[in-house]
C-alpha cells in the first residue's frame, strides 16, 4: 500500500478524530515537502461529501485549501 493510498483510507473511512487529526497535520502543519498535491486535496473533498453532512466541514477545509494550494 502506498502512502497515498494510506491517505485515501483514512479519509474514506477515519473518525471524526482521526480525520480531525489527519486534515489538521496535512492542511496546516505538515512540512513544506509533505504538502498534498492540489488534485489530491479536491479528491478528499469528494469523499468526506459522500460521507455525508457530518463531514461536510472537513470537505468545505479541503476545497479552500485546494483553492490555494500550488500543488
Amino acid at each position: 500500500m502506498t502512502d497515498s493510498d494510506a491517505y485515501l483510507d483514512t479519509v474514506a473511512n477515519g473518525t471524526r478524530k482521526e480525520l480531525n487529526f489527519f486534515l489538521g497535520f496535512f492542511l496546516h502543519e505538515c512540512p513544506t515537502s509533505m504538502i498534498p498535491a492540489k488534485q489530491q486535496v479536491q479528491e478528499w473533498a469528494e469523499i468526506l461529501e459522500k460521507r455525508g453532512p457530518e463531514f461536510s466541514a472537513d470537505a468545505a477545509a479541503c476545497r479552500e485549501f485546494s483553492k490555494g494550494s500550488d500543488g
